[in-house]
């Protein structure tokens, strides 16, 4: 039961992060930590549900534009990732390399999410925003 209602937490913080209801999605945000700190668990899952949170808080840092963390928070998830979390935390690379105007930094990361993206919906805004940037 704890882990659905993690899963529900971090799912809650991503729809108010794309409805950019930053309060919410903030209130959202503590719950899950909150929750994955006091649960006990497999170290892998664990670390697998701080990833989650990390690239979230990422998220939440971006729409902010607090900068310096955002990338200090991406910096912090290490590989081997997922590849779905891989191409969540390029697409997050890339939308704080154009914050900060590193266009030919934001480049190879949005490339990354084209080719590796498959049929996920950040391809189309990767191919969406590297169109732009030409």
């Amino acid at each position: 039961m704890p882990l659905t209602k993690i899963t529900y937490y971090n799912n809650l913080t991503d729809i108010h992060i794309v409805k950019n209801n930053l309060l919410e999605a903030e209130i959202w945000y503590s719950k899950t930590v909150q929750m994955i700190n006091d649960t006990k668990m497999k170290d892998d899952q664990k670390q697998r549900l701080l990833v989650c949170s990390a690239l979230n808080q990422a998220s939440l840092l971006l729409l902010e534009r607090r900068l310096d963390e955002t990338e200090a928070v991406l910096l912090s998830v290490s590989e081997p990732l997922p590849n779905r979390m891989r191409i969540e935390k390029c697409m997050l690379f890339a939308k704080l390399y154009i914050s900060q105007n590193r266009i030919e930094d934001a480049k190879p990361n949005l490339q990354f999410v084209i080719e590796q993206g498959n049929k996920l919906c950040d391809v189309s805004e990767a191919e969406e925003i590297l169109a732009a940037l030409k």
